[in-house]
């Protein structure tokens, strides 16, 4: 799988998104944000899915379902914030019946980088 890269003009274009928090400007960027966040996140959690896959076989390894979505899911918060201005990968395996498995992630913000 290839990398395409993450520029930062593209990162200033998220967080204004996030700032702007209005529809209207997420809809006329929608196709900017997608190809300049949204796939490479995809592309960095395929990378890194197939090595973790290995130490792991019940590791979720669908990098659509590993990476975060722009539009947040504000039902249950009080930040009624339409858009987050970072993005994340999760790394977590399928939960047994019983167990609680913590999970891992990278996290990129315009304000830096975080794994943990």
């Amino acid at each position: 799988m290839n990398y395409d890269g993450i520029s930062r003009e593209t990162l200033f274009l998220l967080a204004d998104n996030r700032f702007r928090n209005s529809k209207e400007f997420y809809d006329e960027h929608k196709e900017e944000l997608k190809s300049g966040i949204t796939v490479p996140m995809r592309q960095i959690a395929g990378i890194i899915s197939s090595e973790f896959a290995k130490l792991d076989p019940l590791m979720v390894t669908n990098p659509v379902k590993m990476v975060s979505r722009i539009r947040r899911d504000t039902r249950y918060t009080k930040d009624q914030s339409l858009y987050r201005e970072n993005m994340w990968i999760c790394l977590c395996a399928i939960s047994m019946p019983g167990t609680v498995i913590p999970p891992s992630g990278l996290r990129l913000a315009p304000h830096g980088i975080l794994w943990g």
